[in-house]
């Protein structure tokens, strides 16, 4: 018994260890390399590229698994900016795209479909992919109420100054409307929710192009000392100007800043691509610091036709435009 029981547990057991250790490397080897093609694998519907940073950064986890299309559309984007095409403002051809990127002709595809989506480029049937070329209109909004910047170029309101300073033609379509009061209108202008309000809104276009929506929202005190707010018609001067004559200067502006998507009439009106944000400046303008709010402006802005300049003087400082 003792030999029969030496022989199986010295000679006889090794070859058998030896088996059972090459079976479990092999099983350990073909479970790492299943682990590692399911990582490596597409989500169905979309191809993504894995470890390759066209900007020659640094891989972060979150851009490992961006989709390939977002990513040459992203780099894309970043050229455009760069003005690499602005000679002639083409884009690569689909096939150029595919070897610069080493993506497939629907990852090609599909980038340059995002970016016109976007706004940034749109594709002529039979000639290319091209640039498209916004001419940014800037907006003052430090001094755009100060009356005596106005003077040099007649009697205008701020947006009417800002565009004929930049050289450029501006055009608009008016109304006047009585709206009851939203909760965040009700806030800002002391009033209760629902309360009758005046707005004086524009449809406003630069060069013949849809740019921005304006509306100016005054209280029904306001509008009782001034009937004309209540009028059909524009006021060619500005609202702002026009108050101050009638004893209600607009000492104090305060703006708040936001971003969302355009709505269904905005979207319309602006003829914009469905990627196009809208930027929205809301002002609320005080009598005196503190005192009463003599009006709230709602401007929807197409963001990718507008740039908004703050100037911010520093403590001591005079303020520079």
């Amino acid at each position: 018994m003792g030999l029969t029981s030496g022989a199986v547990g010295g000679g006889s057991l090794r070859p058998v260890l030896r088996s059972l250790a090459g079976a479990l490397i092999t099983v350990i080897a073909m479970t790492v390399m299943s682990i590692v093609t399911r990582q490596l694998q597409p989500v169905k519907g979309s191809e993504y590229i894995h470890g390759h940073d066209f900007s020659g950064g640094a891989m972060t986890p979150a851009r490992r698994h961006v989709p390939a299309y977002q990513r040459v559309a992203d780099d894309l984007r970043t050229r455009i900016e760069a003005g690499e095409f602005g000679e002639t403002g083409r884009l690569p051809t689909e096939p150029q795209l595919q070897k610069q990127y080493s993506v497939s002709s629907t990852t090609a595809r599909n980038a340059v479909k995002r970016l016109a989506a976007a706004g940034i480029v749109e594709t002529i049937h039979g000639s290319g992919t091209y640039v498209i070329d916004h001419q940014l209109l800037t907006i003052y909004a430090t001094h755009s109420e100060d009356l005596d910047r106005r003077e040099g170029i007649t009697a205008q309101d701020s947006w009417m100054t800002d565009v004929l300073e930049a050289m450029r033609r501006p055009s608009q379509r008016f109304e006047c409307l009585n709206v009851p009061a939203t909760a965040d209108q009700a806030t800002l202008l002391d009033v209760e929710p629902n309360a009758p309000l005046v707005m004086r809104r524009c449809w406003r276009s630069v060069d013949d192009v849809p740019a921005s929506i304006e509306a100016s929202i005054f209280p029904r005190w306001l509008v009782d000392e001034i009937p004309e707010l209540a009028s059909p018609h524009d006021i060619s001067q500005g609202t702002t100007s026009f108050v101050a004559e009638r004893g209600h200067p607009m000492r104090l502006h305060r703006d708040y800043l936001s971003g969302r998507p355009l709505t269904a009439v905005e979207s319309g009106f602006f003829e914009a691509p469905a990627g196009v944000f809208a930027l929205i400046r809301q002002r609320v303008s005080y009598e005196t610091p503190g005192g009463r709010v003599l009006r709230v402006t709602e401007t929807v802005y197409r963001s990718d036709m507008h740039r908004v300049v703050y100037d911010v003087a520093g403590r001591g400082n005079e303020r520079h435009p």
